[in-house]
């Protein structure tokens, strides 16, 4: 340590030892010597002090630390001193050794003054964060050191002052419920009702302690508090055997502390977790806030990591609480986190169905899309928890002339809470739905007409949804997108293609003027790939036949097949080539147009070699027919 501190200065960390640390009891007992020994040098304090604590991340390690008395002495003088340096490493390494209980014996059997004189620092107010708490335990007795400065006193978000309260509600609690020792004499025979009215008093003085109060000015009056608080128990129960002071027979309801409360799931803490702020929250509530945000949630400080790690003492205390109570602690859930960033959704609603002003409506809007594109438990909150939240969300494109800002929000909102696949059943049957979408594709901003496609077909993704946009004017409108081209063509084609996987729906599309525009935009060599994949399914109609041969997309098709492309669109290319000639009643003609595309090229031959199992079958029959057709037999479906 000696040789590496100078080298190494300021970056020095336990990777510097080597890996002989992790196996070498004995080479861990010199260092842990050797660093007690220089925490008493101002030069090297912080950095022993930094090494300290990731060695004693490691459980095995807390009790080899632990074992030396110089070292708990040194830290503890290191914090005395309040070199503003090295006291947070300090705080940080007695943090983790007071994990083990016989280490938290040791300390408390070292000389008191010691300890007290930690938190006696003025210092100690900036220094300490909230992974600096130290709880001492000897004998069923409970202490707890925090700092007496006047500077936290009147800081009420303190870390220590909040885990101060914490600990008097568990640990006090927990100790008044177990077995007294002999009680006060002079109290034995007081009246169980004033005992029980001095008792409430004296609990009150000690859980405001710390809170801003001013009555308390040395950590004894907090003591004498405590200690008589124990006498007045022991004297009650020496008057009444049976009394339990904590809660009275039968209780209908027992109040969470709030201390216990994760403040973003309201409810008691099943799994408190401690994040690089400080701060206790529920598990699973501070993961889902951790996806979307690098900030504390309580303290609005930006995260030095996103890590986190059990809050074993306040688990601890929540479960004494929890005995003493006879309060039936939730067990653990894997359910999905929905309440998390749903305050103010209803709110932001009401303000666009029923809005105080224009501008008023368009920020909500505004807000609402951000919510919803952000969150994905607001967009299942919004539909499952929300009175009539699509009509209401809707309503106000239904009832006044459009506002295209408002508009494109409140159809982006829309999309983004059809992406939840029990949102899309919902959405779907809600009957201002789809004649909006509709009315959306034909006007609006580029942006609220795609958004507008993507939606149908997110909602198309349900086999029951595409009877219902089968049903209206939608595929007319859808159409008409794909004719337009650019941004729309891919959102649009795709809903198409869902919603004709419904075979009575393919009538419509064709009737639509679905085969026109899908030919020629083919011809310009525009989305070649996603269209052809929608003219593939539809090529088993027969008036669909009948127009592709009239608009002559057959030549297209060959030219297609002709040059390398992707195994899809060959694929879906040859399927048509098969489906023209196998449903149009002049196959000899259309044979003929094949045959020599087969004399010239060899297209055929060459796909039924090389192609998707789906393409040889379709080349293999058509060669098939050809060779029928060369011997003048009439060609059979292949």
């Amino acid at each position: 340590l000696r040789s590496l501190i100078p080298s190494h200065g300021s970056s020095l960390s336990l990777s510097a030892f080597g890996e002989e640390v992790d196996s070498n009891l004995e080479l861990q007992d010199k260092i842990v010597a050797d660093i007690g020994q220089h925490l008493g040098t101002d030069e090297t304090r912080r950095l022993s002090a930094l090494t300290l604590g990731p060695l004693s991340l490691v459980d095995s390690n807390k009790i080899i630390i632990g074992n030396s008395s110089e070292t708990f002495k040194a830290l503890i003088d290191v914090i005395k001193d309040g070199d503003l340096s090295a006291t947070k490493e300090a705080y940080y390494a007695l943090y983790q050794l007071y994990y083990v209980l016989e280490n938290r014996e040791k300390a408390v059997s070292e000389d008191m003054d010691d300890l007290f004189g930690i938190l006696r620092n003025p210092n100690s107010s900036r220094t300490c964060d909230g992974r600096s708490r130290v709880l001492l335990e000897k004998n069923g007795s409970f202490l707890l050191c925090f700092s007496l400065s006047p500077s936290l006193q009147q800081t009420e978000t303190s870390p220590i002052l909040e885990f101060l309260r914490l600990f008097l509600l568990g640990s006090l609690y927990s100790r008044l419920n177990s077995p007294a020792e002999m009680a006060d004499s002079r109290r034995a025979a007081a009246d169980a009702v004033t005992l029980k009215r001095e008792f409430n008093k004296i609990l009150t003085e000690i859980l405001s302690y710390g809170g801003g109060s001013k009555d308390h000015g040395e950590t004894g009056v907090l003591m004498k508090a405590i200690d008589e608080a124990n006498r007045i128990i022991n004297s009650l129960r020496e008057v009444e055997p049976e009394t339990n002071i904590l809660y009275p027979p039968a209780p209908e309801k027992v109040d969470v502390p709030k201390e216990f409360k994760c403040t973003l799931s309201k409810k008691i803490m099943i799994e408190p977790v401690i994040i690089a702020s400080g701060q206790t929250y529920e598990k699973r509530f501070i993961q889902e806030w951790l996806k979307h945000q690098r900030t504390c949630p309580k303290s609005n400080q930006v995260l030095s990591h996103l890590s986190f790690t059990p809050n074993l003492l306040v688990d601890d205390l929540i479960t004494q609480w929890c005995l003493v109570n006879k309060f039936e602690r939730p067990k653990s859930s894997e359910d999905i986190v929905t309440e998390l960033f749903t305050d103010g959704i209803d709110s932001l609603l009401q303000r666009i169905s029923s809005p105080s002003s224009v501008a008023d409506q368009a920020q909500a809007a505004e807000e609402l899309r951000r919510q919803t594109k952000r969150f994905a438990n607001v967009r299942t909150f919004f539909v499952s928890e929300l009175h009539d939240s699509i009509t209401r969300l809707l309503t106000p494109l239904s009832v006044v002339d459009l506002n295209l800002d408002l508009q494109e929000n409140l159809i982006t909102t829309l999309f983004n809470l059809s992406i939840v696949e029990k949102n899309k059943t919902v959405i779907a049957e809600n009957p201002l739905v789809i004649p909006l979408l509709t009315k959306s594709l034909k006007q609006g901003t580029a942006k609220t007409r795609r958004n507008s496609a993507a939606t149908l077909l997110s909602l198309s993704a349900i086999d029951s949804n595409r009877l219902i946009i089968g049903n209206s004017e939608t595929l007319k409108a859808l159409i008409g997108l794909i004719g337009e081209g650019g941004l729309f063509t891919t959102e649009a084609a795709s809903a198409v293609f869902n919603i004709c996987t419904v075979s009575e729906n393919r009538e419509k599309a064709i009737s639509s003027g679905l085969i026109p525009v899908l030919t020629n935009k083919i011809k310009e060599g525009s989305s070649v790939a996603e269209l052809l994949s929608l003219l593939a399914l539809v090529s088993t109609h027969n008036r669909g036949v009948k127009e592709m041969n009239d608009l002559g997309l057959i030549n297209d098709l060959l030219s297609i097949l002709r040059k390398p492309s992707c195994p899809v669109t060959h694929e879906n290319a040859v399927v048509i080539v098969f489906n023209m000639c196998d449903r149009n009643r002049d196959r000899s003609g259309r044979l003929s147009v094949l045959s020599e595309e087969e004399n010239q090229h060899g297209t055929f031959t060459k796909l039924a070699k090389q192609g998707s199992d789906r393409a040889v079958r379709k080349a293999e029959a058509i060669l098939k027919w050809l060779k029928r057709h060369g011997t003048g037999k009439a060609p059979q479906r292949g």
